[in-house]
């Protein structure tokens, strides 16, 4: 099923230098089936909350600091039994009670943070470098439009991966979509909220940041900015009106991510026993040619290959092909917006 996905570009969360170092000595103490157990229980867990709920956690923290802590973290093990699982969080079902230590443990942005580790740690699927040099130059060349005059960029978006049943062909291509088009880098960046309030701590009330740490007081004025730009940017009339002034202050921030209808394309999806039929079901398969798309098309020699002459499904085979040759060739002269990686 075609999905809206949005490429890379880097998340940046707000943490403290303590949480930095302390998110990154769990991740380094825990063994690799550790790391997998804990990626899988933090992918079942939605750590955003309604706007009700993020009201009454501002109110509550205007209060009462926060003080996150991993205890339960720190040895998944220990909770293997049901009866630890109800002391730890009031609750049987393990499910339940895994999301209620996370919450606990967690807010969205140690989620992020944390998930990123372990899904950096846990990839176990090779990419040749030669394989990710290709597709880095297809994403500049026919996602972002740049132009470039380097020959080794395909003159059209078409790849075609040839292999062996059960050779990986379908997990490599994935992960190399996934690394190249996709995968965003969490940075985190020191919150300098939270500094500033160890800065002023130990100061008179009426002394000021930047009489303190000027260097401080600059980065976080730097950031406000970066911050307010940032939003003005995604403001429809705004962002037209002053459209000059936001393009000189983007010159200086990392580039936003592009939307794309990313789908992968089976046989299932236009495979059919009427004549005429499969060649409209693989158009519809291939999207709107005027919309940015990226389709993984899998066992690519039942759209491509030619039957045979006495073969019963010749007629509807030969309108399958027929509609992928115009397919094809829309993609090859640019009237359709797309990028298509087959592999058979």
């Amino acid at each position: 099923m075609p999905q809206t996905r949005k490429t890379k570009a880097p998340i940046y969360v707000s943490l403290s230098e303590k949480r930095i170092k302390q998110i990154e000595e769990l991740v380094a103490g825990w063994s690799n089936e550790t790391r997998r157990f804990a990626l899988r229980r933090l992918h079942q867990h939605n750590p955003h909350h309604s706007a009700l709920k993020r009201l009454l956690l501002f109110i509550y923290g205007l209060f009462n600091k926060r003080n996150l802590e991993f205890k339960l973290l720190q040895n998944p093990s220990l909770l293997n039994d049901w009866h630890s699982r109800f002391e730890a969080a009031g609750s049987q079902d393990a499910t339940a009670a895994w999301n209620r230590i996370l919450a606990r443990e967690l807010n969205q942005d140690d989620h992020r943070y944390l998930t990123y580790l372990l899904e950096k740690e846990t990839i176990d699927t090779f990419v040749p470098r030669t394989l990710s040099n290709t597709f880095e130059k297809l994403y500049h060349a026919f996602i972002l439009k740049e132009y470039s005059e380097d020959l080794d960029v395909p003159r059209a978006p078409l790849v075609l991966v040839i292999g062996n049943s059960g050779s990986g062909k379908s997990a490599t291509i994935k992960q190399v979509i996934e690394d190249i088009f996709f995968a965003s880098e969490v940075k985190p960046v020191i919150d300098l909220k939270i500094k500033r309030d160890e800065v002023l701590s130990d100061q008179p009330f009426w002394r000021s940041l930047a009489e303190v740490d000027p260097e401080l007081a600059i980065r976080t004025e730097s950031r406000r900015q970066r911050n307010r730009v940032r939003l003005v940017s995604r403001l429809p009339i705004i962002r037209y009106i002053f459209r000059n002034q936001i393009s000189r202050a983007l010159s200086t921030i990392d580039e936003e991510g592009v939307r794309v209808d990313y789908a992968m394309i089976t046989p299932n999806d236009y495979q059919t026993a009427f004549a005429g039929e499969p060649g409209n079901y693989l158009r519809k398969a291939m999207g709107d040619p005027g919309r940015l798309c990226l389709r993984h098309m899998e066992e690519a020699h039942s759209a491509f290959g030619v039957a045979d002459e006495r073969s019963p499904i010749k007629s509807q085979q030969s309108t399958l092909v027929d509609a992928a040759n115009i397919i094809l060739d829309e993609i090859a002269y640019g009237r359709r917006d797309c990028i298509l990686v087959a592999t058979t």
